[in-house]
């Protein structure tokens, strides 16, 4: 990609070339071989996707700072090979400032691994303080896909993948003005989308953006915001418009007796140049606060929405409740619930009328310098008499990280899970178990090891089975030198079908130089 390579070009001539210059910097050189294994399905095992064999040359966490106060920041992961990730970042802070991100992905899709689709984004930022008070900024991205894909949810078992390749790039500017607590943005944006394979599908979107907070004079404990923004989408084939207006305001207000009322609106429209009405879309919310600092608090809310489209009228509540309490600095305990219920007021609606709720409670013990304990319960449901469709899901699970002094720290959890989906067809029932755990050693003799595990289980109607092992052993030989040995294994089976399974043996050797001057 030429915008990554140009990346390259500039950035690693001038890392390497300000060592002669005064100043204090450090970084990481990495150069390293990964082998790989690889046996069954290639397209089912989404961690191994982004994964290549040969030699990989890196430099991490590479800093420098000049002594005129300008700055240098960059990550340059695997910069020849395919999954390379690439950022750079040279600023003055308070005067200027430039940032740029490249980095590659892939998705397989087949069985051999020969569908498959790489995708390629690349970003950069630039702003300039121009007064003290105001920054302005111009932002520039561009994202493209191509290779064969295959349609994941097709009604037939056998595929035909089909070619994609397309383009996505975005350009913005804007200002930023902060001053006393008070900030306006304006904002201008322009994107295009060209699909290679069909010009049906090219569009172009303009959008605007202006937003404003701000406390009242002499009233400083109420603090006012709104924005307004707007995009037009036009298909360039056949010049269809899509667009959409959204405007909100808000209020924060700081209360007596540790309160605080938090209030917002924001109202949309949107529609298309073919339509005769366009669709409104309405929420209000209000959340009150009570915090004790460092003892417990608590926040009740409310919200209401309306979707209004001329003929159909959808309303909806919605209420939220949290707390959280600690009797002393070692205990916490915190719980969250929240429920939503959609009416149909006017009209019709496909999906009908639903209710969701959802409900979390944990509890946490903190023991200064050897580690803490964590247990939870997480529970879902959503309920849609129309469709005659329920869902239910249950999560239960506990985390503890040891800190054995001298030796090393251990970590270790488990989670079990279950869920039921059921409508007027048929009913579909879960249960699943999760367990990981992960020991770091302290350095002894120049070696540090770390060894983590992380085995999952599904049953019932899923019958699938998964785990993953990762090693590592650290030498520090040397000044600034060590040599790292990476062994990782992935496996994942689902019983249900013979052709899905995988397994991958991951070996990497790197040797890494840290620099500093």
């Amino acid at each position: 990609m030429k915008i990554t390579k140009l990346l390259m070009i500039i950035a690693i001539p001038l890392i390497f070339s300000i060592a002669a210059l005064a100043g204090d910097g450090s970084g990481d050189i990495r150069v390293g071989y990964v082998y790989l294994d690889e046996e069954g399905n290639e397209s089912i095992n989404q961690p191994t996707f982004n994964e290549y064999d040969g030699i990989g040359v890196s430099l991490e966490k590479f800093r420098y700072v000049f002594t005129n106060g300008m700055r240098i920041n960059t990550n340059l992961q695997n910069i020849n090979l395919e999954n390379r990730n690439l950022s750079f970042e040279f600023s003055k802070p308070g005067l200027f400032g430039i940032e740029t991100n490249s980095n590659q992905f892939r998705r397989v899709y087949d069985f051999e691994g020969n569908n498959y689709t790489k995708r390629n984004l690349t970003s950069a930022n630039v702003w300039v303080n121009v007064l003290k008070y105001a920054k302005i900024y111009a932002k520039s991205s561009f994202n493209d896909l191509s290779g064969e894909m295959d349609d994941l949810f097709g009604s037939s078992y056998t595929t035909i993948p089909h070619h994609v390749d397309y383009a996505r790039s975005k350009n913005t500017c804007g200002t930023v003005i902060n001053y006393e607590g008070r900030s306006v943005r304006v904002e201008y944006g322009a994107s295009d989308f060209d699909d290679k394979t069909s010009d049906n599908n090219d569009q172009s979107r303009i959008s605007a953006l202006v937003s404003a907070v701000a406390p009242v004079p002499r009233f400083e404990w109420l603090v006012l915001s709104g924005a307004y923004s707007y995009f037009e989408t036009e298909y360039e084939y056949t010049e269809f418009k899509i667009k959409s207006t959204t405007a909100k305001g808000g209020a924060l207000a700081e209360l007596p007796y540790n309160l605080s009322l938090n209030y917002f609106v924001i109202f949309n429209r949107a529609g298309s140049d073919s339509d005769f009405v366009e669709t409104d879309n309405l929420a209000h919310a209000a959340y009150l606060s009570y915090k004790n600092p460092g003892r417990y608090g608590a926040t009740i809310g409310y919200q209401n929405d309306t979707r209004d489209d001329y003929e159909d009228a959808i309303k909806a509540n919605s209420y939220y409740l949290s707390a959280w309490f600690m009797p002393n600095r070692n205990f916490e305990f915190k719980g969250d619930y929240g429920y939503r219920s959609e009416d149909i007021d006017e009209g019709a609606r496909l999906v009908g009328e639903e209710c969701r709720d959802n409900i979390k409670v944990s509890a946490k013990y903190k023991y200064p310098d050897k580690g803490w304990l964590k247990a939870g319960f997480i529970s879902r449901s959503r309920e849609n008499d129309d469709l005659g469709s329920k869902v239910n899901y249950d999560n239960i699970y506990a985390d503890a990280l040891v800190n054995i002094v001298k030796y090393a720290d251990l970590s270790i959890g488990y989670a079990y899970s279950v869920g039921k989906y059921e409508n007027n067809e048929q009913t579909y029932e879960f249960d699943s178990h999760q367990l990981h755990g992960d020991i770091q050693t302290k350095e002894y003799k120049n070696l540090t090891a770390q060894f983590g595990v992380v085995y999952y289980r599904s049953q019932k109607d899923l019958d699938v089975e998964s785990f993953t092992i990762r090693s590592k052993l650290v030498y520090n030989f040397v000044p600034d030198g060590r040599v790292e040995i990476a062994y990782n294994v992935y496996n994942f089976d689902d019983l249900d079908y013979l052709d899905r399974y995988f397994t991958e043996n991951f070996v990497e050797i790197n040797i890494i130089k840290t620099l500093n001057f």
